[in-house]
């Protein structure tokens, strides 16, 4: 079991140290002004990469942690400073945890995301909140939609700056996409977390 995170640019990087005081009883696979995609780790030009695929690292660095044979691997931003245990979110990752959202999917994804995961009833979906994602690999379902979410960035459904700025979620509209289409619920433990962001 792992954790990972991935910070670039202030106020982020100060973020993450200060998440690494609190990680400190934790394997963490942790990227500072570098980002994980397909292609490698990109350390130049890592803003105008980052705009290509916006929050696309995120699949791209739990993957790495996959590579390194763990089995249950957590991300969190570095803007989350937890206030109680984060074994607690290992404990209860029998497949995928996500914090579900306020809004309906459709107000946070675009057609083109839609269209790609198959237009299905999305009445009752939810979009997701990126801060925090758990996924157990060795759970089917949960490597059926992590490999579907990861294949969506890698195919530019995660979209770019300005599809980001008319309403498209990235990462997050398209996780909540792949858990449906799956048939995965949203599910998430009793975790406290201060976001420093605030």
């Amino acid at each position: 079991m792992i954790i990972t995170t991935v910070a670039f640019r202030e106020p982020y990087v100060t973020h993450s140290a200060n998440q690494m005081e609190k990680l400190k009883d934790f394997a963490v696979l942790h990227f500072t002004d570098a980002l994980p995609y397909k292609e490698g780790v990109v350390k130049k030009g890592i803003v105008e990469r980052f705009q290509k695929s916006l929050y696309g690292f995120k699949p791209h660095a739990i993957q790495r942690a996959r590579d390194m044979g763990h089995k249950k691997v957590v991300w969190l931003d570095p803007s989350v400073l937890p206030v109680t245990g984060v074994q607690v979110l290992f404990d209860n990752l029998d497949d995928i945890l996500v914090q579900t959202g306020r809004d309906n999917i459709r107000k946070m994804a675009n057609d083109k995301a839609i269209n790609y995961f198959g237009r299905a009833d999305l009445d009752d979906v939810q979009h997701v909140g990126g801060t925090i994602y758990g996924f157990n690999f060795d759970n089917p379902k949960a490597v059926e939609v992590f490999d579907l979410w990861k294949k969506a960035e890698e195919d530019g459904i995660f979209g770019n700056q300005d599809e980001f700025m008319k309403g498209h979620w990235a990462d997050e509209a398209c996780l909540a996409l792949a858990m449906h289409k799956v048939g995965v619920a949203q599910k998430f433990p009793k975790f406290k977390f201060k976001n420093q962001k605030e």
